[in-house]
């Protein structure tokens, strides 16, 4: 958890950039490939590609996020930018984040969101074992996209997030052991 990571001023912009590209609604990665699952996840979402905004907080938490893991070390984060929205009654049910690879043998291992906004009741993230988030606007958190958690449902207002995945490659070292 990074307190602070970004401005009230920035957070109100990334909203009102994610209202002005336009919501849909958020889908599920199955076996079938993406499917709405409105008893699982019934929030909205806007996906876009920004590297320059991408690399910008990239510079602003590296020296936060473990530099190797599995043999891989961190490289960035992902250019494919996520805004979720989550209106009253709406959630994200217990999960474990998706892995995206990428050319080159680049994939994610670590989630990255930014909470955008506090000014709603509900909503906190969950993990097992009883460990609580709750959202306080411009707080980053980052985990591993294999740790199972929830969103919990909006209770009042609008709940507002960024989302990204943090990169990670194999060393040249370690391909050449193969």
């Amino acid at each position: 958890m990074i307190a602070d990571l970004c401005s009230a001023e920035e957070c109100d912009h990334w909203i009102a950039h994610g209202e002005s590209l336009g919501y849909e609604q958020a889908t599920v990665n199955s076996e079938h490939g993406p499917r709405r699952m409105p008893d699982v996840r019934n929030n909205a979402r806007v996906i876009f590609d920004d590297p320059k905004l991408a690399d910008h907080l990239w510079q602003r938490i590296a020296t936060n996020i473990p530099y190797s893991i599995k043999g891989r070390q961190a490289v960035g984060l992902n250019e494919r930018l996520r805004y979720y929205r989550y209106d009253v009654g709406q959630k994200f049910d217990w999960h474990a984040d998706g892995c995206v690879r990428l050319d080159g043998g680049v994939q994610s291992l670590l989630t990255f969101l930014i909470y955008l906004n506090d000014n709603f009741s509900g909503g906190e993230t969950r993990f097992r074992h009883g460990v609580k988030i709750e959202p306080k606007k411009g707080m980053a958190l980052l985990f591993c996209h294999w740790q199972k958690h929830t969103g919990k449902e909006v209770l009042q207002g609008r709940k507002y997030v960024l989302r990204s995945d943090v990169l990670y490659k194999k060393s040249d070292h370690d391909e050449v052991r193969g």
